[in-house]
Protein backbone atom coordinates (compact mmCIF):
# COMPACT_ATOMS: atom_id res chain seq x y z
CA UNK A 1 0.00 0.00 0.00
CA UNK A 2 0.93 3.44 -0.84
CA UNK A 3 2.84 5.57 2.27
CA UNK A 4 -0.39 7.50 4.54
CA UNK A 5 -1.17 11.13 3.45
CA UNK A 6 -2.11 11.92 6.80
CA UNK A 7 -1.84 15.52 6.09
CA UNK A 8 -5.12 15.55 3.48
CA UNK A 9 -7.16 15.23 6.43
CA UNK A 10 -8.24 19.02 6.36
CA UNK A 11 -9.55 18.59 3.36
CA UNK A 12 -11.54 15.15 3.45
CA UNK A 13 -15.09 16.67 4.76
CA UNK A 14 -14.72 15.37 8.25
CA UNK A 15 -13.02 17.87 10.21
CA UNK A 16 -14.86 21.32 11.10
CA UNK A 17 -12.73 24.36 11.27
CA UNK A 18 -11.48 24.69 14.79
CA UNK A 19 -9.83 27.28 16.83
CA UNK A 20 -6.22 28.38 16.04
CA UNK A 21 -5.34 26.09 19.22
CA UNK A 22 -6.70 23.01 17.70
CA UNK A 23 -5.41 23.55 14.41
CA UNK A 24 -1.54 24.08 15.67
CA UNK A 25 -2.34 20.36 18.07
CA UNK A 26 -3.46 18.54 14.92
CA UNK A 27 -0.62 19.86 13.12
CA UNK A 28 1.62 18.46 15.35
CA UNK A 29 -0.48 15.60 15.66
CA UNK A 30 -0.26 15.50 11.79
CA UNK A 31 3.94 15.54 11.73
CA UNK A 32 4.40 13.07 14.77
CA UNK A 33 2.21 10.49 12.75
CA UNK A 34 4.43 10.89 9.38
CA UNK A 35 7.45 10.38 11.74
CA UNK A 36 6.38 7.44 13.33
CA UNK A 37 5.46 6.49 9.83
CA UNK A 38 8.04 6.97 8.50
CA UNK A 39 10.24 5.32 11.08
CA UNK A 40 7.99 1.87 10.93
CA UNK A 41 6.85 3.07 14.40
CA UNK A 42 3.19 1.81 13.40
CA UNK A 43 2.23 1.50 17.36
CA UNK A 44 3.14 5.26 18.14
CA UNK A 45 1.51 5.59 14.19
CA UNK A 46 -1.74 4.18 15.63
CA UNK A 47 -2.44 6.36 18.73
CA UNK A 48 -1.67 9.51 17.21
CA UNK A 49 -4.12 8.49 14.60
CA UNK A 50 -6.82 7.72 17.33
CA UNK A 51 -5.40 11.22 18.99
CA UNK A 52 -6.76 13.15 15.57
CA UNK A 53 -9.67 10.89 15.29
CA UNK A 54 -10.54 12.47 18.62
CA UNK A 55 -10.10 16.27 17.14
CA UNK A 56 -11.91 14.85 13.47
CA UNK A 57 -14.22 11.95 13.86
CA UNK A 58 -14.86 9.86 11.58
CA UNK A 59 -12.10 11.32 9.01
CA UNK A 60 -11.72 9.11 5.83
CA UNK A 61 -8.18 9.96 5.51
CA UNK A 62 -7.36 9.61 9.31
CA UNK A 63 -9.30 6.11 9.28
CA UNK A 64 -7.34 4.98 6.34
CA UNK A 65 -4.07 5.30 7.61
CA UNK A 66 -5.33 4.17 10.81
CA UNK A 67 -6.66 1.18 9.49
CA UNK A 68 -2.99 1.15 7.98
CA UNK A 69 -1.04 1.31 10.85
CA UNK A 70 -2.97 -1.13 12.25
CA UNK A 71 -2.38 -4.19 9.96
CA UNK A 72 1.29 -3.58 10.09
CA UNK A 73 0.88 -4.04 14.02
CA UNK A 74 -1.29 -7.26 13.01
CA UNK A 75 -4.01 -5.62 14.86
CA UNK A 76 -6.12 -7.37 12.27
CA UNK A 77 -9.36 -7.66 13.69
CA UNK A 78 -9.63 -3.51 14.96
CA UNK A 79 -8.32 -3.10 11.37
CA UNK A 80 -10.67 -4.81 9.90
CA UNK A 81 -13.86 -2.76 11.54
CA UNK A 82 -11.88 0.68 10.94
CA UNK A 83 -11.80 -0.62 6.97
CA UNK A 84 -15.58 -1.36 6.86
CA UNK A 85 -16.68 1.85 8.56
CA UNK A 86 -15.06 3.46 5.48
CA UNK A 87 -16.53 0.73 3.18
CA UNK A 88 -19.65 1.75 5.00
CA UNK A 89 -19.71 4.93 5.16
CA UNK A 90 -22.22 6.95 2.24
CA UNK A 91 -20.34 7.18 -1.49
CA UNK A 92 -19.42 10.93 -0.75
CA UNK A 93 -17.82 10.03 1.93
CA UNK A 94 -16.26 7.14 1.34
CA UNK A 95 -14.59 8.87 -2.03
CA UNK A 96 -12.74 11.14 0.44
CA UNK A 97 -10.65 8.31 2.09
CA UNK A 98 -6.99 7.40 0.52
CA UNK A 99 -7.11 5.69 -2.40
CA UNK A 100 -5.17 2.75 -0.57
CA UNK A 101 -8.07 2.04 1.95
CA UNK A 102 -9.70 -0.69 -0.64
CA UNK A 103 -6.45 -3.03 -0.77
CA UNK A 104 -5.75 -2.60 3.22
CA UNK A 105 -9.02 -3.97 3.77
CA UNK A 106 -7.99 -6.93 1.04
CA UNK A 107 -5.15 -7.20 2.66
CA UNK A 108 -6.43 -7.51 6.50
CA UNK A 109 -9.32 -10.18 4.75
CA UNK A 110 -6.44 -12.49 3.96
CA UNK A 111 -4.89 -11.99 6.95
CA UNK A 112 -8.42 -12.87 8.63
CA UNK A 113 -8.93 -15.97 6.47
CA UNK A 114 -12.11 -14.46 4.90
CA UNK A 115 -11.64 -15.68 1.47
CA UNK A 116 -14.86 -14.99 -0.42
CA UNK A 117 -14.74 -11.19 0.70
CA UNK A 118 -11.10 -11.11 0.30
CA UNK A 119 -11.78 -11.88 -3.17
CA UNK A 120 -14.63 -9.73 -3.60
CA UNK A 121 -12.84 -6.57 -2.68
CA UNK A 122 -9.50 -7.41 -4.23
CA UNK A 123 -11.18 -7.86 -7.82
CA UNK A 124 -13.17 -4.80 -7.08
CA UNK A 125 -9.95 -2.56 -6.69
CA UNK A 126 -8.32 -4.11 -9.64
CA UNK A 127 -11.39 -3.46 -11.60
CA UNK A 128 -11.21 0.21 -10.38
CA UNK A 129 -7.71 0.70 -11.47
CA UNK A 130 -8.51 -0.27 -14.37
CA UNK A 131 -10.74 1.98 -14.94
CA UNK A 132 -8.93 4.86 -13.89
CA UNK A 133 -5.65 3.75 -15.91
CA UNK A 134 -7.35 2.23 -18.75
CA UNK A 135 -8.96 5.96 -19.97
CA UNK A 136 -5.37 6.68 -20.75
CA UNK A 137 -3.74 7.29 -23.89
CA UNK A 138 -2.99 3.41 -25.54
CA UNK A 139 -0.39 2.16 -28.05
CA UNK A 140 -2.66 -0.31 -30.33
CA UNK A 141 -0.57 -4.13 -29.98
CA UNK A 142 0.27 -5.17 -33.56
CA UNK A 143 -2.05 -7.04 -35.42
CA UNK A 144 0.71 -9.81 -36.34
CA UNK A 145 0.92 -13.29 -34.54
CA UNK A 146 3.37 -13.66 -31.47
CA UNK A 147 6.74 -15.22 -32.19
CA UNK A 148 6.54 -18.67 -31.34
CA UNK A 149 8.44 -19.71 -27.67
CA UNK A 150 11.59 -21.51 -28.90
CA UNK A 151 12.77 -23.92 -26.03
CA UNK A 152 16.16 -24.66 -28.12
CA UNK A 153 17.47 -21.04 -27.65
CA UNK A 154 17.17 -20.15 -23.90
CA UNK A 155 19.71 -17.08 -24.43
CA UNK A 156 16.39 -15.01 -26.23
CA UNK A 157 14.19 -16.08 -23.79
CA UNK A 158 15.18 -14.62 -20.50
CA UNK A 159 14.12 -14.04 -16.45
CA UNK A 160 15.84 -10.85 -15.80
CA UNK A 161 16.67 -10.02 -12.27
CA UNK A 162 18.84 -6.83 -10.24
CA UNK A 163 21.33 -7.90 -7.41
CA UNK A 164 23.36 -5.61 -5.26
CA UNK A 165 24.25 -5.93 -1.88
CA UNK A 166 25.45 -8.78 0.32
CA UNK A 167 22.70 -9.32 2.16
CA UNK A 168 21.29 -13.28 2.19
CA UNK A 169 17.77 -12.65 1.84
CA UNK A 170 18.21 -11.33 -1.84
CA UNK A 171 21.32 -13.22 -2.57
CA UNK A 172 20.66 -16.63 -1.28
CA UNK A 173 16.96 -16.58 -3.35
CA UNK A 174 18.68 -15.77 -6.67
CA UNK A 175 21.20 -18.32 -6.65
CA UNK A 176 18.46 -20.78 -5.88
CA UNK A 177 16.52 -19.02 -8.53
CA UNK A 178 19.38 -19.95 -11.00
CA UNK A 179 19.29 -23.37 -10.08
CA UNK A 180 15.33 -23.48 -10.41
CA UNK A 181 15.85 -22.08 -14.02
CA UNK A 182 18.39 -24.70 -14.65
CA UNK A 183 16.13 -27.50 -13.75
CA UNK A 184 12.63 -26.72 -13.73
CA UNK A 185 12.26 -23.06 -16.29
CA UNK A 186 14.00 -25.53 -19.51
CA UNK A 187 14.20 -22.84 -22.44
CA UNK A 188 14.73 -20.30 -20.38
CA UNK A 189 18.45 -18.29 -19.33
CA UNK A 190 18.22 -16.86 -16.09
CA UNK A 191 20.21 -13.12 -16.03
CA UNK A 192 21.28 -11.38 -12.86
CA UNK A 193 22.33 -7.50 -13.30
CA UNK A 194 24.66 -6.88 -10.48
CA UNK A 195 27.75 -5.04 -9.44
CA UNK A 196 30.76 -5.18 -7.36
CA UNK A 197 28.62 -5.30 -3.83
CA UNK A 198 27.66 -8.74 -4.33
CA UNK A 199 29.96 -11.39 -2.58
CA UNK A 200 32.47 -12.89 -5.00
CA UNK A 201 31.19 -16.55 -3.58
CA UNK A 202 27.51 -15.60 -5.10
CA UNK A 203 28.51 -14.42 -7.99
CA UNK A 204 30.51 -17.95 -8.48
CA UNK A 205 27.85 -19.73 -7.17
CA UNK A 206 25.37 -17.91 -9.75
CA UNK A 207 27.52 -18.77 -12.63
CA UNK A 208 28.08 -22.35 -11.55
CA UNK A 209 23.97 -22.53 -11.18
CA UNK A 210 24.07 -21.36 -14.81
CA UNK A 211 22.85 -17.73 -14.65
CA UNK A 212 24.33 -15.04 -16.89
CA UNK A 213 25.75 -11.96 -14.99
CA UNK A 214 25.78 -8.74 -16.31
CA UNK A 215 27.91 -6.62 -14.39
CA UNK A 216 26.68 -2.69 -13.53
CA UNK A 217 28.35 0.37 -13.06
CA UNK A 218 26.84 1.63 -9.82
CA UNK A 219 27.81 4.67 -10.55
CA UNK A 220 25.55 4.18 -14.06
CA UNK A 221 22.86 6.66 -12.99
CA UNK A 222 20.18 4.09 -13.45
CA UNK A 223 18.98 2.82 -10.04
CA UNK A 224 19.49 -0.76 -9.36
CA UNK A 225 16.29 -2.17 -8.73
CA UNK A 226 15.97 -1.41 -12.32
CA UNK A 227 18.40 -2.94 -14.06
CA UNK A 228 16.42 -5.92 -14.46
CA UNK A 229 14.43 -3.81 -16.95
CA UNK A 230 17.20 -3.26 -19.23
CA UNK A 231 16.70 -6.45 -20.76
CA UNK A 232 13.95 -5.03 -22.77
CA UNK A 233 16.59 -3.00 -24.59
CA UNK A 234 18.13 -6.28 -25.71
CA UNK A 235 17.38 -6.79 -29.34
CA UNK A 236 18.68 -10.90 -29.09
CA UNK A 237 16.18 -11.29 -26.34
CA UNK A 238 12.27 -12.15 -28.14
CA UNK A 239 10.68 -13.09 -24.72
CA UNK A 240 11.53 -11.75 -21.05
CA UNK A 241 10.13 -12.56 -17.17
CA UNK A 242 11.01 -9.40 -15.03
CA UNK A 243 11.30 -11.13 -11.26
CA UNK A 244 12.53 -10.13 -7.72
CA UNK A 245 15.50 -11.86 -6.38
CA UNK A 246 13.98 -12.86 -3.13
CA UNK A 247 10.36 -14.48 -4.50
CA UNK A 248 11.84 -18.17 -5.36
CA UNK A 249 10.75 -19.67 -8.68
CA UNK A 250 8.34 -22.74 -8.68
CA UNK A 251 7.04 -25.42 -10.43
CA UNK A 252 3.21 -24.09 -10.51
CA UNK A 253 4.66 -20.57 -11.49
CA UNK A 254 5.99 -22.22 -14.45
CA UNK A 255 3.08 -24.38 -15.49
CA UNK A 256 1.45 -20.38 -15.46
CA UNK A 257 4.43 -19.33 -17.54
CA UNK A 258 4.06 -22.22 -20.01
CA UNK A 259 0.50 -21.41 -20.76
CA UNK A 260 1.08 -18.03 -21.32
CA UNK A 261 4.23 -18.62 -23.88
CA UNK A 262 1.51 -21.36 -25.66
CA UNK A 263 -1.28 -18.74 -25.88
CA UNK A 264 -1.22 -15.61 -28.21
CA UNK A 265 -0.89 -13.02 -25.73
CA UNK A 266 2.17 -10.63 -25.58
CA UNK A 267 1.98 -9.70 -21.99
CA UNK A 268 1.99 -11.81 -18.82
CA UNK A 269 0.92 -10.75 -15.53
CA UNK A 270 0.29 -13.09 -12.47
CA UNK A 271 -0.56 -12.31 -9.11
CA UNK A 272 -0.19 -14.87 -6.31
CA UNK A 273 -0.55 -13.58 -2.76
CA UNK A 274 -3.67 -11.27 -1.34
CA UNK A 275 -1.68 -8.22 -1.14
CA UNK A 276 -1.13 -8.24 -4.78
CA UNK A 277 -4.15 -6.00 -5.87
CA UNK A 278 -1.99 -3.91 -8.34
CA UNK A 279 -2.76 -4.02 -11.77
CA UNK A 280 0.88 -4.77 -12.95
CA UNK A 281 3.85 -5.99 -10.47
CA UNK A 282 7.36 -5.70 -11.44
CA UNK A 283 8.33 -8.69 -10.30
CA UNK A 284 5.77 -10.70 -11.83
CA UNK A 285 5.45 -9.21 -15.55
CA UNK A 286 6.40 -10.99 -18.99
CA UNK A 287 6.52 -9.82 -22.53
CA UNK A 288 7.51 -10.64 -25.72
CA UNK A 289 9.88 -7.85 -26.99
CA UNK A 290 8.88 -6.68 -30.15
CA UNK A 291 5.07 -5.83 -29.24
CA UNK A 292 6.44 -2.29 -28.31
CA UNK A 293 9.24 -1.96 -30.70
Amino acid sequence: MARPNFEQAKQSGGMRQPPAAVQARFAGIAKQFQAAYAAGDYQSGAKFAEEALRITPDNMVILSDYGSCLVRNKAYDQAYKVYMGIHNAPASKRKLASATWLDGLVEVCGWLGKTEEMREYGLRSLRASDAKYGANPSVPIPDHATPAFNPSNPAENVIAYSLFGSNPRYCEPAVMNAEMTRDVFKGWTCRVYLDATVPDHVQRRLKEAGAEVVFMDSDSGVHPLMWRFLVVDDSSVKRFLLRDADALLSEREYAAVQEWVESPYYFHVIRHYFTHTELILAGLLGRVRRCLS
